[in-house]
């Protein structure tokens, strides 16, 4: 909104485009309501192109610090939510499920975890892990896998049968069937 010299913000129209744009990258724009000296932000453009929304320091293309609502998708003829991990050189994508504890701190009390077990393009393969807690983030322990053959392990990571369970626990495990 300034002339043709020093910093530039604005608008502008070029070949059919709309233009929103700050004077370079560390510049932002930010959407939100109330008024220029009262102004509550709700979502933040900066020049480098991250988005934050619920964020004025968005750290990643898109950072959203609040509730996330993600609609259904078809990847490859499957239809759902593609989840991958995010960190960079992580292999173990994960859902973690938080809880804020009495001093108002972010607490991670169960996971549900991919372990890769091999990368190698066409043998691919990773198991699908459950950890809970009683007492902390800490205190995460894996209670259930499912290996990508298919065996599924209740408290034991290395299921060799299709339903494997920890030997002390098996003893208390009566599987039967009627007979008509």
């Amino acid at each position: 909104m300034y002339g043709n010299s020093g910093s530039h913000y604005g608008f502008g129209i070029q070949g059919g485009l709309l233009q929103i744009y700050t004077d370079a990258a560390p510049s932002s724009i930010a959407f939100g309501y109330g008024s220029s000296d009262a102004f509550t932000e709700t979502m933040r453009i900066r020049g480098d192109g991250n988005v934050g929304i619920g964020t004025t320091t968005p750290g990643s293309m898109l950072d959203i610090n609040g509730q996330l609502t993600i609609d259904q998708k078809n990847f490859g003829g499957y239809g759902g939510l593609l989840l991958k991990g995010n960190i960079p050189g992580s292999n173990y994508p994960n859902i973690a499920f938080s809880i804020k504890n009495t001093a108002a701190a972010d607490v991670v009390a169960a996971i549900v975890q991919g372990d890769l077990l091999n990368n190698t393009a066409g043998a691919e393969s990773i198991d699908l892990t459950f950890s809970t807690s009683q007492s902390g983030f800490g205190s995460l322990s894996e209670k259930l896998r499912i290996k990508g053959n298919g065996n599924i392990g209740i408290g034991n990571s290395n299921p060799i049968r299709p339903l494997s369970f920890p030997p002390a626990l098996g003893e208390k495990i009566t599987l039967s069937r009627r007979f008509r």
